[in-house]
This record gives structure tokens, sequence and C-alpha cells, in this order.
């Protein structure tokens, strides 16, 4: 499900936020959330930014926050391969964390 979230032209040609990318978050975080509860699917771009996200109703939205410093932006640049969390508590709600 989340293979094609980051197969994406639009990722792949790294236009990380825009129309196109927030239709796309969307239809994920709606097939994620009909297998398990989500309350967050984000973006970021290299430097650890957040670009897009889609949240759960009632939950604020953090783009442009840096999350540089997640443990998992830093698998990420140290792998420089997609890293999937299986979920964490993040700023005041959990976010499943792809980048």
């Amino acid at each position: 499900m989340l293979q094609q979230l980051t197969d994406s032209t639009y990722l792949q040609n790294e236009m990380l936020s825009g129309d196109n990318v927030t239709k796309i978050l969307e239809e994920k975080f709606e097939q994620l959330n009909s297998v398990t509860k989500v309350d967050s699917l984000l973006i970021t771009d290299e430097e650890g930014v957040i670009t897009n996200q889609k949240v759960s109703k009632g939950l604020k939205t953090f783009v442009n926050i840096d999350i540089s410093s997640n443990e998992y932006m830093k698998q990420t640049r140290e792998s420089l391969q997609p890293v999937y969390s299986n979920g964490f508590t993040g700023i005041r709600h959990t976010i499943l964390f792809l980048r």
C-alpha cells in the first residue's frame, strides 16, 4: 500500500507537495485507515521538514515543521532506503512515518 506512494512519479521526481501529491497521500491514508487506525501520514523533504501531511479529523497538521532529529529520519539518511515505522507518538498524536 505505501510502496505505491513511494513509487509515485511525483515523489520519485521530488515533487513533495501540491494537489497531486495531496490526492495520493489522502488515498493512501484512507486505505490505511480501512485496515488499522492511523492518525497521520506525512511526507518530508530530504532535510526532514514535513512537506505534506494528512491527519484524522480534529487533529492539527505540522507542515513545515522540522523533524530531522527523529530516529526514523536518521535511519533513512544512514540507509538511503525508505523506513516504515510501526507508528510513534509525535507532536501530540500517533503518526506513521514514511520517508
